[in-house]
């Protein structure tokens, strides 16, 4: 297989502040991380000045890699660094650069869009405000907000265009499949691409016990959000047989 996107994590001391229920990076989680491993992905951990010289003179065009994709932590030193970093891989590789976010200001958009970032990615990961609130927010003591995350994705689409704007969302966190489905339509209306994942309970977390989404509520999901993508069907243009949650129960289909 084919490798073409470099994935990066920027790695703060102490790590990230968040607690964000399930993320083996929160504060609050008892999960190995780290050290070890970010889900079940292995980390290879780099100073950036070695990183630098291992993709000098063109290593990574010459290795067919299309994008580098830099995920942030929420740490009161992730600007200054992320701007350090995004500028210093910019000196040294032409390869295109999407930034995965924490909220910033639009200032500090401005600025990763000058250092050479093409594409960003500010995430809420849940399909309303209520699970926001309740996983990564004030509900459980977490540094987000739904309302300030939503300032920062509209400068965004202001700074960095439509279709240049992405945000992720982790189906099976309790969400209904009309929940998810809407919350997609709002985005892509604006111009922000959602980018689905299937939520993962990482031991250690606090949403560890959480069942997985079922392969077919996934699946359902992932048709629906193509065809409004695809400008073929709205969210009001589809039928919802029931009002289960997605994730709340263990095999079966929700909705």
């Amino acid at each position: 297989m084919k490798l073409s996107m470099v994935h990066l994590l920027l790695d703060l001391e102490e790590g990230c502040r968040t607690k964000c229920g399930y993320c083996a990076m929160s504060a609050d989680s008892q999960a190995e991380r780290r050290e070890a491993t970010l889900v079940d992905n292995p980390m290879i951990r780099y100073p950036l000045k070695m990183f630098m010289e291992r993709i000098k003179n063109g290593v990574l065009e010459r290795k067919g890699i299309e994008r580098i994709c830099m995920n942030t932590i929420f740490h009161p030193k992730t600007t200054e660094t992320l701007l350090e970093v995004v500028s210093a891989l910019r000196s040294v590789t032409d390869v295109p650069m999407t930034v995965s976010c924490v909220p910033v200001s639009k200032k500090v958009l401005l600025a990763l869009k000058a250092a050479g970032v093409d594409i960003i990615s500010v995430n809420y990961e849940t399909a309303t405000q209520e699970l926001f609130d309740s996983i990564k927010g004030k509900g459980c003591g977490g540094p987000y907000r739904w309302d300030i995350l939503t300032e920062c994705i509209d400068n965004a689409i202001e700074i960095f265009g439509r279709s240049k704007v992405g945000s992720h969302l982790q189906l099976g966190l309790g969400e209904t499949a009309k929940q998810a489905l809407s919350h997609i339509q709002t985005q892509c209306d604006k111009g922000v691409f959602v980018s689905l994942f299937a939520f993962n309970p990482v031991k250690g977390t606090r949403l560890q016990d959480r069942a997985r989404i079922s392969h077919q509520d996934f699946h359902k999901i992932q048709l629906g959000s193509y065809l409004i993508r695809q400008g073929i069907k709205r969210v009001d243009d589809f039928t919802f047989n029931c009002a289960l949650r997605l994730g709340r129960r263990r095999g079966g289909s929700s909705d």
